[in-house]
């Protein structure tokens, strides 16, 4: 929907530049409810796909330690959860990288 943000799906041939969105419908929409975190600035994020491959290391990374420093900016100190489901019998059934707190 134009001018509403979501979350959409985007691809990276290197998972560093040129990424394209997948589809025009988006993945999540924003909730309803009040200062929840997709109402606090959150900008235009896409869930992308990382296959965990070798070429994959460096954005790997620098999502993990950015997590950290997100989480300590919101106040997070005494810690915060990371999602990484791989295959199915890690449970995946969508290919995602979670971050939440453990509220």
């Amino acid at each position: 929907m134009k001018g509403e943000r979501s979350i959409g799906f985007a691809v990276s041939n290197d998972g560093l530049k040129e990424w394209m969105r997948l589809k025009e419908e988006p993945v999540f929409r924003p909730s309803e409810a009040k200062d929840l975190w997709d109402k606090r600035g959150v900008g235009s994020p896409y869930l992308v796909q990382l296959d965990g491959e070798e070429r994959h290391r460096t954005i790997l990374g620098c999502l993990l330690y950015t997590t950290k420093l997100v989480a300590k900016q919101e106040g997070l100190e005494d810690g915060f959860r990371v999602v990484i489901n791989d295959g199915q019998t890690g449970c995946q059934s969508f290919s995602f990288l979670s971050v939440g707190s453990p509220a």
